[in-house]
């Protein structure tokens, strides 16, 4: 919403774009209203899913150790920011379930607590702290306070905001740390540009008017994940966030580059039907969300719908890492039914 008051204060966006985008909010908020059947369930209930995040913490916690004695760790480094680079280099499955994997054990850790074991919970909080770290997560601690408002609000927990007031003020500030620990002497321009620049993509793309240089088909978004299903064995595209910078600054990184965004996205893969492209992605996003009937459920399908407004080919790329959970999930279903079974018997 930003980056569309950005693009029309500045005149660089087209009537048809204006009309689209609130034609997506109109979607959004009146499927919001509308009350959905759920269905998660019948598939995994939560106690399946603490029970299954167990399992998944004691995985990840050996592969990262692993990681740690191969890689160092990292706040021991003396540049973080580029050891966090070289942290799952040749190791990109590692990254991947990590992914997956803090969403789950940050919200096992808010069940464990209001479940009274107190010391389990705090294992898990910590652990997801170190995952936030390797990830690269700038918004560092904030995106706790996400996870427990999805907790909180399956849970009908009760918010007393002047006592979470103190709470937000910490985790605002472990952003800055985690700045301070990526970029050193520079974190607050670094900090500063985060924030001010998120509408950045959108702006080169309309004001430099490169719709006239960039021509992608509707595979530019599966780009990435064919390539993690290995059906491609290199990608067959330059990412917009990159190309936007090379061809409005000439400058030349294939990892550095802002969001393109929706707006940019909707523009260069569906041409002039972008107004079914916003309705498709609002569509997909307030529908799924609404069909995630635990905690467990609806962050993890967040990991996909919500860069669909952002960049849709890291949404995909999200999605093989839903796919890896997913056979993960199976193993471990299989093996706690043989066990079981073995022990009836």
């Amino acid at each position: 919403m930003f980056t569309f008051c950005v693009l029309v204060t500045l005149g660089l966006i087209s009537f048809g774009h204006i009309l689209s985008f609130m034609a997506l909010i109109g979607i959004v908020i009146y499927i919001d209203r509308t009350k959905l059947k759920m269905y998660s369930n019948v598939f995994i209930n939560e106690k399946l899913w603490i029970e299954f995040t167990f399992f998944l913490f004691v995985i990840v916690f050996l592969m990262n150790v692993y990681l740690i004695k191969t890689k160092g760790f990292l706040l021991f480094q003396d540049n973080v920011g580029a050891a966090k680079q070289d942290f799952y280099q040749g190791a990109g499955i590692f990254k991947r379930i990590n992914q997956v994997a803090l969403p789950l054990i940050s919200l096992s850790s808010f069940y464990y607590w209001y479940d009274n074991k107190k010391i389990k919970s705090t294992l898990y909080i910590l652990f997801s702290m170190f995952l936030l770290l390797t990830l690269g997560s700038k918004a560092a601690l904030i995106e706790l306070l996400f996870i427990f408002g999805v907790y909180s609000r399956f849970k009908k927990i009760s918010i007393n905001y002047a006592k979470l007031m103190p709470i937000m003020i910490v985790l605002f500030f472990s952003s800055l740390f985690a700045f301070f620990l990526i970029f050193g002497d520079t974190f607050l321009a670094d900090f500063a540009y985060r924030i001010i620049a998120f509408s950045d993509g959108p702006v080169y793309y309309y004001y430099g008017e490169l719709s006239q240089y960039i021509n992608y088909p509707i595979l530019y978004m599966f780009d990435q994940f064919f390539v993690g299903l290995r059906i491609f064995s290199d990608l067959h595209f330059s990412s917009l966030g990159p190309l936007i910078n090379s061809l409005y600054f000439n400058y030349e990184d294939a990892l550095v580059g802002p969001n393109p965004q929706i707006f940019v996205e909707a523009d260069v893969l569906a041409k002039n039907f972008y107004f079914f492209y916003y309705i498709i992605i609002g569509f997909i996003f307030i529908f799924l969300r609404k069909c995630m009937a635990t905690p467990f459920s609806f962050l993890l399908m967040n990991l996909f719908i919500t860069p669909l407004f952002v960049d849709v080919q890291f949404a995909f790329s999200n999605l093989f890492s839903l796919i890896i959970l997913l056979f993960i999930f199976i193993f471990y279903f299989l093996v706690k039914k043989i066990f079981l079974f073995g022990y009836e018997n």
